[in-house]
């Protein structure tokens, strides 16, 4: 029995032992007689040490007011940096938020020094609902110094192209090309092969051709065989009217001349689908002569069109164009004899302006005064009106 107490009674000495250090890394000392042991557990506590394994804490939240103070030191636009901004993802609607993150799906630019070397970059997309091809072409960059200085000539004075620029590009429906067609064609069939330079313009401009025959061949096939016949149909108007050219109209039954602007598919006031063209001819407003635009339309037709019923088409296509040039020409020979003072007698119709912008017709008759200068047109003033014609003795 004394041999079991003391058994006992060892063992729960031992166990209370084991519980002291077991909790002295949390346990503050209770007095000067802690013992040695519970020291040695509360030392390792301080350095990180329980049980002889080593407690490392990081501290995971980011320096908040570091920040904060750091950027309070500029005030707003001072800092001197760029701040970048992206388009995030997009919804159905094609809607996005900005943010400041790159998105993960964005790709490299294709367009580099290496692509650079090439004479021509040739852009394609695909096409749908179409058996003939899967792909078209969305754009074409001329990048062959000698190409540009070839279509200098071609392109030479074509409204909106400046063939001089680093990136020389073309896109939609390629109208300068297109237009200038037979100026390219002829250009390149004169290029000769005496130097380098004109061997290597005639490849680069056989690379231009073959891209736009191959792409466009059908279609200027067309349009070239209705112009011989001096028909087009209304969807191949746009290749019938280069801007620049002149171009023939009656206005208010005068024959009148006009440079053309710009052309585009569109609709009218009513929503129908038209052919717009906008036009510059010389005017005058009763005090001073200057150009003014003028916006003609051509309503959707099926089939092909005699050119000249056109409401207005090229001139070199009226049947008399010769004999019409010159009645414009002596027309304007008229208002050119009237410069400066005038006194003279007029029968005739005259117009003026309505009260909601319109032009009201009406018979005159009597005599005139005006003052005229040496410009091209010949509209005069009789009693503040404007009259459409005058004959001279």
């Amino acid at each position: 029995m004394h041999g079991l107490s003391s058994s006992r009674g060892h063992l729960r000495g031992r166990s209370a032992h084991r519980g002291r250090r077991g909790m002295a890394h949390w346990l503050p000392p209770a007095d000067a007689d802690t013992t040695s042991s519970e020291s040695d557990a509360a030392e390792d506590a301080v350095d990180g040490l329980t049980n002889g394994v080593k407690h490392v804490t990081v501290d995971t939240k980011p320096d908040v007011h570091g920040a904060a103070s750091e950027e309070a030191k500029y005030p707003p636009g001072m800092k001197s940096a760029v701040k970048e901004l992206y388009s995030g993802k997009e919804d159905r609607k094609g809607r996005y938020q900005w943010q400041d993150k790159i998105p993960e799906d964005i790709g490299k630019a294709v367009e580099n020094d290496e692509t650079a070397k090439w004479a021509l970059l040739v852009r394609n997309i695909k096409v749908y609902n179409d058996p003939r091809r899967v792909l078209s072409i969305h754009s074409i960059v001329v990048q062959s110094p000698l190409l540009k200085k070839l279509l200098v000539t071609v392109l030479k004075n074509y409204p909106g192209v400046t063939v001089g620029l680093n990136r020389l590009e073309f896109s939609g429906k390629f109208e300068p090309l297109i237009h200038r067609w037979s100026e390219l064609q002829q250009a390149i069939a004169n290029l000769g092969d005496a130097t380098e330079d004109k061997r290597t313009t005639k490849e680069h401009a056989a690379l231009l051709q073959n891209v736009l025959i191959k792409e466009f061949k059908t279609m200027i096939d067309t349009s070239q065989d209705m112009r011989s016949k001096r028909v087009m149909t209304y969807e191949n108007l746009w290749t019938l009217f280069q801007p620049g050219a002149t171009v023939f109209s009656r206005q208010d039954g005068q024959e009148t001349a006009m440079t053309l602007v710009k052309t585009m598919y569109g609709q009218d006031a009513n929503g129908l689908p038209c052919f717009w063209l906008t036009c510059k001819f010389v005017d005058w407003d009763g005090a001073k002569w200057g150009t003014q635009k003028l916006t003609l339309s051509i309503g959707q037709y099926s089939g092909t069109r005699p050119i000249s019923s056109l409401r207005v088409y090229p001139i070199d296509y009226h049947h008399e164009s010769d004999a019409l040039r010159e009645r414009l020409i002596e027309r304007g020979a008229k208002a050119e004899r009237l410069a400066g003072p005038n006194y003279r007698a007029y029968q005739g119709v005259a117009w003026r302006r309505g009260a909601f912008g319109s032009k009201d017709k009406y018979n005159v008759k009597g005599r005139v005064s005006s003052i005229f200068r040496q410009l091209s047109f010949i509209h005069i003033t009789w009693h503040r009106h404007r009259l459409r014609t005058l004959d001279l003795p």
